[in-house]
């Protein structure tokens, strides 16, 4: 069972990047926020500086459609994260670390979303299997 993360009082006067983000907030949205959230990133790659990224993000997954959008996002952004840092993974990997990723984040998903978003061929149905996973 997930616990629910720890909250820390932090003094944003003594965190520039908090303050900033307070900022940019407060002028887009005319008032203060509630709360600020941040996860750790874990380095697959070793990569000690990972480049920058603009991305502007979209979806067309309707409302209680029963459709993951959270994976959908997920593996959008491993997708990028490898482009923008010229790194490759294989299919399997992908989805691999995209479901783990989820987890990480307390979704608590088994890892069928991102395996058939990875895994899919139009045209076909498939059979995904874990441990090790594969797709027929």
């Amino acid at each position: 069972m997930a616990t629910n993360p720890p909250k820390l009082k932090t003094p944003i006067s003594a965190n520039e990047r908090l303050q900033n983000l307070k900022n940019t907030f407060e002028t887009k949205h005319g008032q203060s926020p509630l709360f600020y959230a941040y996860a750790p990133g874990r380095e697959k790659f070793g990569i000690a500086h990972l480049a920058g990224m603009s991305c502007v993000v979209d979806g067309t997954i309707p409302p209680s459609s029963g459709l993951s959008s959270s994976s959908a996002l997920v593996c959008c952004a491993g997708l990028v994260t490898m482009e923008a840092n010229q790194k490759s993974l294989s299919k399997v990997e992908l989805a691999e670390i995209c479901a783990k990723c989820e987890r990480y984040i307390g979704t608590e998903g088994g890892g069928m979303d991102q395996s058939i978003s990875f895994l899919a061929e139009r045209g076909t149905a498939k059979l995904i299997e874990f441990q090790p996973l594969r797709a027929t």
